[in-house]
Order: C-alpha cells, then structure tokens, then sequence
C-alpha cells in the first residue's frame, strides 16, 4: 500500500465494486475519510458511519496534495464512466491511491501503476507491468512478463498468459484465458469462459 502520511483517503462511487474496496481498505487500516456518489445503499454496511455526499465535484474544493483518490467505479465494457472519473480528477492534480488485498501475491519484480487495484487472491507474477487504474479482480492471474495496459479489467478468475501484451481499456472476462504471447488492442473484450 501506499504510505498515506497524513493524507485523507476519499472514495468515489458506492456500488458493489467500491464496497469491495471499502472493505480491502478496512483490512488495511486505512480509514476513508468520505464517499462521493449519486446515491449510497445503507443496507452495504461496509460503508455504514462514513460520510456520504452525492456531489463529487466537492473534490475539486479539495487539497490536492493531502488527498488520495479511490476510484470505486467498476469496469463495464462499452462504459467509460470510471475512465472519465480518473481522467477528470488527474487533470486537476489529485492522485489515485493502489488498493491491494492482503492476500494478494506480487512479485518483487513487477512493476505496478498508481490507482491499480488488486482485489483478493490475485497473483502478479515477475517481469509483468501493470498500468494505471487497472483493475486485477478477485483471483485472477497475470503471469510473467505480461504488459496489461492503463485502465483495464481482468475480471474474477481470469488468466493471462505469459508474455501477454494488451492495450488500454481491455476487458478480460470471469474465467477467460488469455494464451501465452498474444496481442490485444485497445477496447478489445474477451469474453467470459473463452480462451483467445
């Protein structure tokens, strides 16, 4: 995890993917100052005490320098949603904080981007790079030497092959397996339980 020094950590988005977050992050002792979404669903009780505004725009009121970002936004393909978020709040100087579970396994030879999250047993495996705003879902694998491009999603129980390169925004379906050495484009989609 990052060291937070005396930063604050808010969340944007309330769904069921940031309730995952939130949740790593209690794991973590890393307290989240506040949420920013259209609406919240009180009965998620992983966000139940902490303050909630729908106007995310109060963000940009904030101190760039003393806080942290966590975009809880999950990957749909076709939507851009969570690519525009980051996108709006990196072009105003804030920064996105890396959410890892402490299950997960990352080689000390990988190379992982800010903003990434990487969610309950999921293996990075040495000489891999993940990019920014990644989303590495629960148990899914990136073996070695991979290069998985900026704001992508390798969704639960996927697996990257050795020497897989991809572009920005791929979308790695639930139990897809992506062979060793091939070449995605970006916006590229496998789908679910396929093998490309």
């Amino acid at each position: 995890m990052n060291d937070l020094g005396l930063n604050r950590v808010f969340m944007v988005g309330a769904g069921g993917h940031a309730s995952v977050l939130m949740d790593i992050l209690k794991q973590n002792n890393i307290i989240v100052s506040g949420v920013f979404a259209p609406n919240i669903d009180m009965r998620r009780l992983v966000f139940s005490s902490i303050p909630y505004s729908v106007n995310e725009d109060e963000i940009l009121q904030m101190d760039r320098d003393s806080v942290f970002l966590v975009n809880g936004l999950g990957f749909l393909p076709g939507l851009n949603t969570r690519n525009k978020v980051s996108k709006k709040f990196k072009s105003n100087g804030f920064k996105f904080l890396s959410v890892v579970a402490k299950s997960v396994e990352i080689s000390a030879y990988a190379k992982i981007g800010s903003g990434v999250q990487l969610l309950n047993g999921a293996i990075v495996q040495a000489g891999a790079i993940i990019e920014d705003d990644t989303i590495i879902n629960t148990r899914a694998i990136v073996e070695h030497d991979c290069f998985v491009g900026q704001a992508s999603h390798l969704a639960p129980n996927s697996t990257v092959c050795g020497g897989v390169k991809m572009g920005s925004n791929v979308f790695i379906g639930s139990n897809a397996t992506v062979l060793p050495g091939r070449i995605l484009k970006d916006n590229e989609i496998v789908a679910a339980g396929s093998i490309r």
